[in-house]
């Protein structure tokens, strides 16, 4: 189990990355054309918008694999005094959380099967392919949300910052 989650959030992390550079590069050619050359790239925006899109939900996969979330420890001292009250309530959540990702997932994919007919407005590219990445980056976060709760993670100290 180790082994497939580590290759995944490997891959998302890969994917994350090279969409983050590459809206990087986008955003300084744009910068540099606008500038110097007084004539911005075309389709800048759209681009970052669509690439965004895709990094955003590929990263929520990422952060569901490595179980960094933001988390509220107001409850924590009661908690820590019934610690089967705590890994019950780790459980339900995260299928809870699985099962969300699942329902957005087929609602994102039934959203885009109606895509094909919409393009962006100056590459006209088709919106389909965009929102089926958003579903695979949603499935995995279900799957990995599953995991986490199959083989959780080693917990790490504390940081205090």
């Amino acid at each position: 189990m180790e082994r497939l989650r580590n290759a995944i959030v490997t891959a998302l992390e890969v994917l994350a990355s090279a969409l983050l550079v590459t809206i990087m590069l986008i955003t300084v050619v744009d910068v540099v054309f606008r500038y110097l050359l007084k004539s911005p790239l075309a389709a800048s925006f759209e681009l970052t918008e669509v690439l965004l899109v895709v990094m955003i939900y590929a990263s929520i996969a990422v952060a569901m694999a490595r179980d960094d979330h933001i988390e509220v420890t107001l409850l924590n001292p009661l908690l820590a005094r019934a610690p089967w009250f705590n890994r019950a309530a780790r459980t339900v959540f995260r299928l809870a959380i699985a099962v969300a990702f699942s329902l957005l997932g087929y609602w994102v994919f039934e959203l885009g099967q109606g895509k094909w007919v919409e393009f962006t407005p100056v590459m006209h590219l088709p919106l389909a392919p965009v929102a089926w990445a958003v579903v695979v980056a949603l499935v995995l976060a279900a799957v990995l949300s599953v995991l986490s709760v199959v083989s959780p993670l080693e917990k790490r100290p504390a940081q205090d910052d």
